[in-house]
């Protein structure tokens, strides 16, 4: 059974606590291992982000913009690699474990890998974020 490390345990505690709850019951029995990247984001945290491009949205507009954040970004961790950013096998198989999570908690999520609420749903934006993860 997986947990998560010391970092993404204190970035996790800045997130809603309903989004929390599933990635905390996600990484207990997840298929791909990951780690909690960012939860809540201030100003500065977000302007850097979307000049590096990885947001497309303004501070404070983003859903990591308010305290707790309503949006979590995570990464697949394999041992030996450290984060894995670019696998998209990883990527779907940790999506459909979130979806499945959420689904049997009750909680709706968006995920931006293809902005919908199933890992099924037809992309609904040309910018794609695999790691944001938001209540819906």
């Amino acid at each position: 059974m997986s947990h998560f490390g010391k970092a993404s345990a204190e970035r996790l505690a800045s997130v809603a606590p309903a989004l929390a709850d599933v990635m905390r019951e996600a990484i207990k029995t997840t298929p791909v291992d990951f780690s909690i990247v960012c939860g809540y984001r201030d100003a500065v945290a977000q302007t850097k982000a979307c000049a590096e491009g990885k947001s497309k949205t303004p501070y404070p507009k983003s859903k990591h913009n308010c305290l707790p954040s309503t949006a979590v970004d995570i990464c697949p961790y394999v041992e030996g690699r450290g984060l894995v950013w670019g696998d998209s096998d990883l990527w779907e198989e940790l999506s459909r474990h979130i979806f499945a999570t959420a689904g049997s908690r009750g909680v709706r999520l968006r995920w931006g890998g293809n902005w919908g609420h199933s890992c099924d749903d037809k992309p609904t934006s040309s910018f794609v974020d695999k790691p944001h993860w938001e209540l819906g």
